[in-house]
């Protein structure tokens, strides 16, 4: 394939401008869960809005233009942690995950049980089709290391989808047959998949928006606006039924609701690529403008005309790289951007072979990867600086790496057994060393958090008192003027247990004191919970109604300010340091931030968290996320906890 200079730029400059400018008429409705009554006017976009889907693909153009084809994951988890603001969502699990040293691609996976489906992923997949044109398979295959940082599994497939859509469209202007090639990366067995086929076929079967929003919302409506499925759903139709038309697509979007910014920015922005800047400026009047960003960064103009010319430069250089190369002429005027190309003679990396979580007498099974980019076989002498809460590790001395080769092999953790206290951060430090050069990677690993479990606690509907030898308990069981009823509370009595919200099964005294009657459920069980989420029947398997209360005590060396993030289905209530924080009593759709507590006074030394859980779902869950002050501050990932016995 051939593209002239002038067609691609065309290209990447309409999909920027169609990105900033649909996206800035969808950013005010965002969040808004029903139909709009909304007509277009150009005053929805008299001033650009920022907006988080162009600021993660900014940032994703500097790393590409400093390290070029040679960018990874790495780089660009470096930019996000440093660069982005913290937002809630995928992007403060990510940046969380990464403080704790777990690193990309495991960022995006752990403890993110809510938003790992989230848009924050297919709203950034236009850069690698433009810096691929022509080249869907390039732009798809790029998006692995993007769409891993903070989302996994169908997220990532819708990224990929409209990556390779976007790619396309540098040949292709036909919106179906352009869906049908992104179609081509996703698995046929994913969810995304189902989901674009069946929105294609209720395009197919209706005319009016509304119902086909109702029938996507029927099979994949989420709670959550950002979702991806309902809202690549309203995307997918839009472009259906907007039939190219950009003014058209974007407003039917918008009316739709849920992620309006999103959902407007990608179908402006694929748009913007099929029709070309010249098109949005001759037919919809769609003129040069400024972009704003809300990172900490600034690039050296804030045209989107520039922004256009600099992705230009950065995809001469992949143009022409996979299977499927392109040949863009008419491009010798343009100075060539000189990244750095130069990779780490050794370089290491790994991979946990059953999670990052570890506790006291536990082993951690890694594997470990040393990639040998020389032209000579390396003789590594290796070490490892595991700290002070982990036993010695039986490791190789030396491995030879060979040239232009990779070796892997396992190596096993052990945290210490005796330990009476645990952080939640931990670092192991992996060092292979040459003679003539070290190279490291540092391991991270998150402590299980340590909790005293009491329970379950539970009643029957009629307590019976103590029996008489021969004596029936049927006699105490409440009957009625029929047999019927009779037999119903028996009924009852046999299959059901139940629990009171007022009733305190025991006491903040005897929990703080470790106090114990001689009954199992008063004997505190040394329990060790994986990260922030707390799963009812990990705990305790008894089925029907009842109480467990969670004790765990977590040491300051200082007096510390925090603020506590709770998600929670069944009701609760907690306890720090004696003091009531709060109770709720009714059943909730669990979210990780279903309850926002400020300002909370840790104290030097010991804290004492009592947490009361109620079983009446299923599985009840519950989730305890400290973060600093703020707004959007990050997550703790500092919290020391005392190791109950």
């Amino acid at each position: 394939m051939t593209l002239t200079y002038e067609q691609y730029f065309d290209k990447v400059y309409g999909c920027w401008l169609g990105k900033c400018i649909a996206g800035t008429i969808g950013a005010p409705y965002e969040g808004m869960k029903q139909y709009l009554k909304l007509d277009y006017s150009p005053d929805l976009f008299k001033e650009m809005l920022p907006n988080d889907d162009l600021d993660l693909q900014v940032l994703w153009l500097d790393a590409l233009e400093r390290k070029g084809v040679n960018v990874t994951m790495e780089d660009l988890a470096q930019l996000f942690s440093e660069k982005n603001i913290y937002w809630p969502g995928e992007y403060a699990w990510f940046k969380k995950n990464l403080d704790r040293g777990i690193r990309p691609p495991y960022t995006g996976i752990y403890e993110n049980d809510f938003y790992f489906e989230g848009m924050g992923c297919p709203i950034r997949g236009e850069i690698w089709g433009m810096i691929y044109p022509g080249n869907p398979d390039g732009a798809a295959d790029i998006c692995e290391i993007d769409g891993n940082l903070d989302h996994y599994g169908n997220s990532v497939y819708f990224e990929k989808f409209w990556a390779a859509m976007v790619a396309a469209s540098f040949y292709e202007t036909d919106l179906q047959k352009l869906i049908q090639i992104g179609l081509r990366y996703v698995p046929s067995s994913s969810k995304a998949y189902r989901l674009i086929i069946d929105v294609l076929c209720w395009c197919d079967m209706e005319e009016n928006p509304k119902r086909i929003l109702s029938r996507i919302l029927e099979r994949y409506g989420h709670r959550d606006c950002t979702n991806s499925f309902q809202n690549m759903g309203i995307i997918l139709f839009s472009l259906i039924k907007g039939k190219g038309n950009l003014i058209d697509t974007t407003m039917m979007a918008v009316r739709c609701g849920f992620d309006t910014d999103c959902t407007a920015g990608n179908t402006g922005a694929l748009l913007g690529a099929v029709l070309g800047a010249k098109c949005l400026q001759d037919t919809y009047g769609f003129k040069e403008a400024g972009y704003k960003l809300t990172l900490k960064y600034a690039r050296k103009t804030d045209r989107v005309y520039d922004l256009a010319a600099d992705t230009c430069r950065v995809g001469l250089h992949f143009a022409a790289m996979g299977r499927n190369p392109v040949e863009i002429t008419g491009a010798e005027h343009v100075e060539l951007l000189q990244p750095d190309l130069s990779v780490p003679p050794v370089s290491i990396t790994y991979d946990y072979m059953d999670g990052p979580y570890v506790q006291p007498g536990e082993n951690k099974h890694l594997t470990i990867r040393i990639k040998n980019s020389t032209d000579r076989t390396q003789i590594l002498y290796m070490s490892v600086e595991n700290g002070p809460n982990f036993e010695d590790v039986e490791f190789p001395g030396m491995v030879a790496a060979p040239a232009g080769q990779e070796i892997a092999f396992s190596m096993t953790l052990v945290m210490k057994s005796e330990l009476d206290k645990v952080c939640e951060s931990n670092h192991v430090r992996l060092v292979a060393k040459t003679e003539n050069t070290e190279t490291s990677c540092t391991i991270g690993l998150v402590a299980k958090t340590p909790y005293l479990v009491y329970g379950p606690f539970w009643e029957n509907n009629v307590t019976v008192p103590d029996l008489k030898p021969g004596e029936s308990y049927g006699s105490f069981i409440p009957g009625g003027s029929r047999e019927q009823d009779y037999l119903d509370n028996i009924r009852t009595y046999h299959l059901n247990t139940r629990i009171f919200l007022d009733k305190e099964y025991m006491t903040l005294e005897e929990l703080e004191k470790g106090a114990y009657d001689g009954s199992y459920e008063k004997e505190g069980r040394p329990t060790f919970c994986e990260g922030d989420i707390l799963q009812f029947n990990d705990l305790c398997s008894f089925e029907g109604q009842c109480a467990l209360y969670l004790k765990r005590t977590i040491l300051c060396q200082e007096n510390r300010e925090v603020n506590l993030n709770l998600g929670y289905t069944d009701p609760f209530a907690l306890w720090l340091n004696g003091e009531l924080l709060c109770r709720r009593d009714q059943q909730e759709s669990w979210t990780p931030e279903n309850l926002h507590l400020n300002h909370l006074q840790l104290k030097k030394g010991e804290n004492i968290l009592i947490l009361r859980m109620m079983k009446y779902s299923g599985n009840p869950k519950l989730t305890l996320t400290f973060a600093n002050l703020g707004n959007m501050a990050p997550h703790i990932v500092d919290l020391v906890s005392k190791v109950e016995q």
